[in-house]
């Protein structure tokens, strides 16, 4: 059944394409709509036309696709666009004549002022069919985003997921920037009262019970313990024996008392003194990060 809105090429567009064999395609730029001037018309008979009788609004492709052998061609007439009804359509190339030209069924396009407004995305499938086979596909509930719109949505659900409560009260916030108070972090997370963790600590996980081997502070949550700095003890040196010398006689040659002659050997021989007794640094190789625990 032959359809009862449809496009056609026109005179100048069936000489476009018939060169188009030979040279390069033809190059589709604008759907354009008109009102006819209120008087419908059958798209065979104006296939002479360069214009619309009374175009109203040019609107630049947005979408051309080809599926099998069916070019689908997608243009969106904006909301600022409308106060009248569309029974002519057509696509023009660079120079703005019509290749195609169509009629419509009459829907008039409203604007916000009439109440009730919109943007009208208008798809239309071409087949390389007879004038009157080639289908007019036009769903009005489409709605086709402008690239200021998709970023502008891009960036607000980009603040909102960056701005995301992802820690919660009493989880800690590990970062490499540095803050300097509660209201920084609050400003670059977005959420929440802060407070410092941590004033040098490393981070251990908790020690269950039953790890005999684990001293008890390790055992509690936000427990401290360790040291940057440990002076050992007697009782932590490695036990160790050091030959004494006995000799009689010192380095000079001169004669000394041998063991056998001193009445106090057993209670004041002593090795000379070695070490500086300084505390040695007992820290892991590390790299610091800041760390502040959410409180409300």
């Amino acid at each position: 059944m032959p359809s009862k809105y449809y496009l056609t090429l026109t005179t100048y567009g069936s000489d476009l394409i018939a060169q188009a064999h030979e040279s390069a395609p033809i190059n589709l730029k604008n759907l354009v709509i008109g009102d006819a001037n209120g008087v419908p018309y059958d798209p065979l008979t104006a296939i002479d036309r360069t214009h619309l009788v009374n175009q109203k609004a040019s609107v630049l492709i947005q979408h051309l696709e080809v599926i099998d052998d069916v070019v689908r061609i997608q243009a969106t007439v904006g909301a600022n666009i409308g106060g009248f009804n569309i029974h002519e359509i057509g696509l023009t190339d660079e120079t703005g004549q019509l290749i195609y030209i169509g009629n419509y069924h009459g829907g008039y396009k409203s604007l916000f002022e009439d109440g009730a407004g919109g943007e009208l995305t208008i798809s239309i499938d071409i087949k390389g069919v007879a004038a009157n086979q080639i289908n007019l596909s036009i769903n009005p509930n489409i709605n086709t985003a402008t690239q200021t719109w998709v970023q502008q949505k891009l960036d607000e659900m980009m603040d909102v997921i960056n701005r995301k409560e992802d820690i919660k009260i009493g989880d800690l916030f590990i970062t490499t920037t540095l803050f300097a108070d509660s209201n920084e972090v609050h400003e670059h997370k977005g959420f929440g009262e802060w407070e410092k963790f941590g004033d040098g600590h490393a981070l251990v996980s908790r020690a269950l019970e039953s790890n005999a081997d684990a001293p008890a502070w390790l055992k509690t949550l936000e427990n401290t313990g360790g040291e940057f700095n440990h002076q050992l003890t007697v009782a932590e040196l490695p036990k160790f024996k050091m030959d004494i010398d006995v000799n009689t006689s010192d380095s000079a040659g001169s004669a000394r008392p041998s063991l056998s002659t001193r009445t106090d050997a057993a209670s004041n021989l002593q090795t000379k003194e070695i070490g500086g007794g300084q505390a040695h640094n007992i820290i892991q190789q590390s790299i610091i990060v800041d760390a502040w625990k959410r409180i409300a």
